[in-house]
């Protein structure tokens, strides 16, 4: 077995990283526990930082957005160092993914939803590993978040994107990450972009991005806007997600018909562009298991969504039965798919 894998994972608010093992050329695991630092804790994380918009990107980076991609170095530094010396591996490979859109040679973040442009974050990153004596392997490439989620759904035993010759996953957490098998291959969603767009990229009828009214993030703001309250205050008074869907009857039928709404549109466009039809829908990450925990909400999502399926003039008979008569909505128990998922880029980067 190949041990000498480093995945890491990061997100919104923290990184998270582990050793990944080849068990065999078509099956990667975790080896170790996972090392998991929250960028807050960097001294450099500011509080006052706020994302640009799309629409900015060629505005100069702040101050305050230099030192927060500073803070995301430093959590991306920490992660690596502690996994190679509580695990005494030499050498590693090491795949890293992030969110957000990348730089065209692949080495940093042109942009973030919800964090900062961060443009040469893996020259940086090898530069402070160097300074600190760690040796690694180059790393060839900053991956896609979302890309690392199906790859650990694939490769892992316990992936719920096996054996499939269709599916599409879905991972909710601070945003939302897409994921689709054609043809039994994982295919990296920008391939698919001009007949199936990604999440954060569709609208609902008033204009409002599906992934704000179905991310972790985006319910905490929804409620946040209506009791005018600050996220932080929220958290500190222990309001998340699952509570504020329990809760609020506004925001959560807003929740389930965008789900629903969602997946219907995935269901149509696959359809539509290739005549055929998804095996497995899967929900995973943080999503999956608020849903895994609130049965009474995925009935609602599954009820609505079939509903609409049997009400369809896009799919013909055929496809309309193979989704009311099986049960294609899967909860995936993987926790860490896109760590794996990172860990397998790394060891395919050098192949």
């Amino acid at each position: 077995m190949n041990y000498n894998l480093i995945g890491i994972d990061g997100g919104a608010t923290k990184v998270s990283g582990a050793i990944i093992k080849q068990i065999n050329q078509n099956s990667f695991d975790l080896a170790s526990d996972v090392t998991t630092v929250l960028i807050k804790d960097s001294p450099f994380y500011s509080t006052d930082f706020k994302p640009v918009e799309i629409d900015a990107l060629q505005v100069s980076l702040s101050n305050e957005e230099e030192r927060q991609g500073i803070a995301y170095v430093e959590a991306c530094e920490k992660v690596v160092t502690d996994l190679i010396e509580q695990n005494q591996i030499e050498n590693p490979n090491i795949g890293i993914g992030m969110p957000g859109l990348k730089t065209d040679n692949l080495r940093g973040i042109q942009f973030m939803n919800n964090g900062p442009r961060i443009p040469s974050i893996l020259d940086v990153l090898e530069h402070r590993l160097a300074m600190a004596e760690i040796k690694h392997q180059p790393i060839v490439r900053l991956g896609n978040d979302s890309d690392y989620c199906g790859l650990g759904e694939f490769y892992s035993p316990n992936g719920s994107l096996r054996a499939v010759t269709n599916a599409y996953y879905i991972g909710g957490g601070t945003g939302i990450a897409d994921v689709i098998v054609l043809d039994g291959k994982p295919v990296p969603f920008d391939e698919v972009q001009v007949w199936m767009k990604k999440t954060w990229d569709l609208k609902n009828e008033n204009g409002i991005s599906l992934e704000t009214l179905i991310s972790q993030q985006g319910i905490i703001n929804q409620y946040a806007e209506q009791t005018g309250k600050s996220v932080i205050e929220l958290e500190n008074d222990g309001i998340f997600p699952a509570k504020i869907l329990k809760e609020n009857k506004e925001i959560e039928i807003q929740f389930v018909e965008t789900i629903a709404y969602l997946f219907k549109d995935r269901i149509h466009s696959l359809f539509v562009e290739k005549n055929q039809i998804f095996d497995r829908i899967v929900i995973g990450l943080r999503l999956g298991k608020l849903l895994n925990n609130n049965s009474e909400l995925l009935d609602s999502i599954i009820k609505l969504l079939l509903n609409q399926i049997s009400k369809s003039v896009i799919l013909d008979p055929t496809a309309q039965d193979h989704y009311l008569q099986k049960n294609f909505i899967v909860i995936s128990e993987l926790n860490h798919a896109p760590i794996i998922g990172a860990g397998v880029d790394a060891y395919y980067a050098t192949q």
